[in-house]
């Protein structure tokens, strides 16, 4: 999207979100890492705010230096190989828990009593796993899970589900955005459900975990520019900082229920909160979202609200329910929270 084909409005509006973007409350932590048995500083730790771009890696002290920009909802991952990651949340970081983290060293768990026999090959396994976490065949053969072996995948057959885990970072080379992607996983589970109202069989994938993006370049090429801009039109996170700045129509979203399209804003009561947060209440449970008039998304919130940061980063991560466009986007499609919008004006 040119600059042309924005109003001098819309192009004030998304400058002055740009500013706060990336100026608000800017602020260096420091810390140390220590092997929690030993207590000796580690070298090599890798420190990040979590689905971000920015992070660093602790020195022959175990100290590690960071400029932060302070966001309610931010995570700081403290990852080192063989020991257990550190998930440090906003309240713990009000608290400097950063300055002195301690690792444990990560333990083999003991595998679940399997009561089915799983029955898949992994090579099927995988396929799944693939398609559901990385995205679509295109995707797929633009990235590529680097430690792919260290990935465990479990079927039960008789829940019709599928797990999978990684006791290590999966780490994804992804030449369609440019990007090299750390991702700790956490939870992957794939629901193969019968839809009585069609007769055919629905899938409902689960993702949680941390990410951190790394430049493949040492800047990215004009193609890798492009297809960031591509895939962030219409994405759950274009839509989020579209919401939360109530520029929805401006950004070529429409919202409807029941086929019958009204005032995007009929649709959600936007409650702006202390911190920086801003809360979202929907109107009605489900919504359809359409972006240009040809990306369609229906979207369920089962408690009725959800909570977005000034990233556009909606919490909790299960808060929300997406079917269609949205839902097709997975990791190989995900940018960084700290994406910048000035790749649309240039």
């Amino acid at each position: 999207m040119g600059i042309n084909n924005l109003s001098i409005k819309n192009y004030i509006t998304l400058l002055l979100f740009l500013t706060h973007f990336f100026l608000y409350s800017q602020e260096q932590i420091q810390g140390i890492v220590y092997d929690k048995l030993t207590e000796k500083p580690l070298v090599g730790v890798t420190v990040y705010l979590d689905g971000t771009t920015n992070g660093t890696v602790t020195n022959t002290k175990g100290e590690f230096s960071l400029i932060i920009n302070q966001m309610p909802s931010e995570k700081l991952i403290v990852s080192y190989l063989g020991y257990q990651t550190v998930v440090l949340d906003h309240q713990m970081i009000l608290e400097k828990q950063y300055e002195k983290v301690f690792l444990g060293e990560q333990t083999e768990e003991l595998g679940e009593v399997v009561l089915s026999k799983d029955t898949w090959s992994r090579r099927r396994k995988m396929r799944y796993f693939k398609k559901y976490f990385l995205g679509d065949l295109a995707i797929q053969e633009k990235c590529k899970i680097i430690n792919e072996k260290d990935i465990k995948l479990q079927y039960n057959p008789e829940e019709n589900v599928l797990f999978a885990s990684a006791s290590v970072p999966l780490k994804i080379r992804n030449k369609l955005l440019g990007y090299e992607i750390s991702y700790t996983l956490f939870d992957f589970e794939l629901q193969f459900t019968n839809d009585p109202e069609n007769g055919k069989q629905r899938r409902i994938s689960y993702v949680s975990g941390t990410s951190f993006f790394k430049e493949l370049r040492k800047e990215p090429s004009k193609k890798h520019i492009e297809n960031r801009a591509s895939y962030y039109k219409g994405s759950g996170l274009h839509f989020m900082r579209a919401l939360i700045t109530k520029t929805l129509e401006e950004n070529k979203f429409r919202i409807f229920d029941d086929r019958v399209a009204g005032d995007s804003f009929d649709f959600f009561k936007i409650i702006y909160q202390k911190g920086g947060l801003v809360k979202v209440e929907l109107v009605f449970n489900k919504t359809k979202v359409i972006y240009d008039q040809k990306l369609t998304t229906q979207m369920w919130v089962p408690k009725g609200y959800f909570l977005v940061d000034k990233f556009g980063n909606h919490s909790p991560p299960n808060s929300i329910v997406y079917d269609g466009h949205m839902a097709s986007l997975k990791i190989g499609a995900l940018l960084p929270l700290d994406y910048a919008l000035v790749n649309n004006l240039n």
